[in-house]
Order: structure tokens, then sequence, then C-alpha cells
């Protein structure tokens, strides 16, 4: 999602959230001006605060294998205040180690459908 022509269709469909792969503000004040849960993406501590302070509910770090949890207990000493959802790279395996470096949620993607769908 990435225009205001997304988030219509999205929540025309039914959506109850937003999950964006970027900060795009117009999408956020909308999201906050109508009290709609939104997910902006971030990676940098620069990018991390931009979206905290247009409002976001959480910020989505993406992709956050890269970094690993170690990444989120670095952001939380100075960014404590700022809940954060940790996307891309998370594992039933080292699920339990973003949780304890910080992270506020985690989300599963296709590494983890495919195997359990057997692939």
């Amino acid at each position: 999602m990435l225009t205001l022509q997304d988030l219509e269709s999205a929540l025309g469909s039914g959506a109850g959230f937003i999950v964006l792969p970027v900060l795009v503000r117009a999408v956020v004040e909308y999201c906050v001006k109508n009290k709609i849960p939104v997910f902006p993406g971030a990676l940098t501590p620069q990018e991390i605060y931009q979206a905290y302070a247009s409002g976001a509910t959480m910020v989505k770090v993406f992709p956050a294998k890269f970094f690993g949890p170690e990444y989120f207990r670095e952001i939380k000493g100075p960014f404590n205040k700022i809940e954060l959802l940790a996307c891309g790279g998370v594992t039933p395996e080292n699920l339990k180690n973003y949780f304890a470096s910080g992270a506020n949620a985690v989300t599963f993607g296709a590494s983890v459908l495919r195997r359990l769908a057997g692939g």
C-alpha cells in the first residue's frame, strides 16, 4: 500500500488495520484521524522515529532478519517508548529472541507459511 487509492481500496474491502512497506505520511495521517490502526515500515533509527512521530500504532521494522534481534535491543535503548513489530525473517526458532530483545509483536510470512504448507 503506497497511495490513498490503495488505502481506499483496502478499507472498501473490509480491512481493519493497515500495514505499509514504508512511511506514507498521507496514509498514516488518514488512519490516525480515523482511528484505524496503522503499521508503517521502517528500518533505520531516523525512519523508525519518523514513523512514530507521524502517529503509527506500531512501527514495522522490515526486513528484521538482516539486523536480527540484537538490533531491536539497541533500538529500544533510545526508543524505549516506541512499539516495534518485527517483520521479515521471524521464525519459530528465533521468535523468543525478538521478544526478549524488545520487539512488541512479530509477523510470520512466506518462510513460515511455506513450511506449514509442506513446501
